[in-house]
């Protein structure tokens, strides 16, 4: 229920979308007398709010606000016992219908792993992820990341793949089951946690919850320490502040369904 219930929401925080929307409605009002004046009220609401978004860079600094929570990373510890990747890197959409590996704009946390792999090619490296989508594919994401691995013959035997989990909550139960049930001895240990910035602070929270100890490795920035006061980029404005929301929202749902200890998890 709280995956369905987190796909709907989801979908209305998406800007774009909801902006489309609302545009299609306001269009078909302003062709009838009764509804026309409404139908300028929405036009004129979704200019200022654009406006606003363009000008004042609010979704840059909340998703900024999420990057910065957990410093970058440039040594791994020495007691790390293997490392994590998480899913979302992947159109699967686009895959099923053309059979192409099309990267997202998340795909620096499949090359950071590549990039571990051959680093520590004796740890164990998983890579979770399934399909987020509401209605399932029936395909994985982690399956397709792995058939590319291979045509691009970059596999590493000490890369294994869960194939299961739809969101970050899955992605620390299930894991935690493959860990348990091929590397018990390492159940404890600390793993490496690779995902993009702004999703670490939930990520963090989520797997301390399912019992795991964590070493942060965020990668994937979309915003940098100077945030200008505008820069009238209206599609770069509306998606930050959509990839913002999504994960504040998500932080709150979270931690109201327990399932994380901290509602913004921070660093040890």
């Amino acid at each position: 229920m709280f995956f369905i219930f987190s796909k709907i929401v989801g979908f209305f925080l998406d800007l774009g979308t909801v902006w489309g929307i609302l545009l299609i409605l306001a269009t078909l009002m302003s062709l009838f007398q009764r509804t026309r004046k409404l139908s300028f009220k929405i036009f004129m609401a979704q200019a200022i709010v654009i406006l606003l978004v363009t000008v004042l860079p609010v979704g840059e600094w909340l998703e900024h606000r999420l990057e910065m929570r957990f410093p970058t990373q440039t040594d791994v510890s020495s007691e790390i016992v293997g490392v994590i990747t998480l899913a979302g890197s992947i159109d699967i959409e686009t895959y099923k219908e053309s059979g192409l590996t099309e990267f997202e704009s998340s795909s620096d946390r499949i090359f950071e792993m590549i990039r571990m792999s051959k680093m520590y090619p004796s740890l164990p490296i998983i890579y979770t992820g399934g399909d987020g989508a509401l209605m399932s594919s029936g395909l994985s994401e982690a399956d397709i990341v792995a058939a590319w691995m291979v045509q691009a013959e970059l596999a590493k035997p000490n890369i294994k793949f869960e194939t299961s989990s739809r969101n970050t909550f899955e992605n620390a139960v299930f894991s935690r089951a493959l860990v348990k049930q091929q590397w018990p001895t390492l159940l404890n240990g600390k793993w490496l946690l690779i995902t993009s910035a702004r999703h670490m602070p939930r990520a963090v929270g989520t797997f301390h919850k399912a019992g795991w100890n964590i070493e942060p490795w965020p990668v994937d920035y979309e915003t940098a320490n100077g945030i200008l006061l505008t820069s009238l980029n209206v599609s770069r404005s509306i998606s930050s502040m959509s990839r913002a929301l999504k994960e504040w929202v998500g932080l709150t749902a979270y931690y109201w369904t327990d399932r994380t200890n901290e509602w913004f998890p921070a660093p040890e």
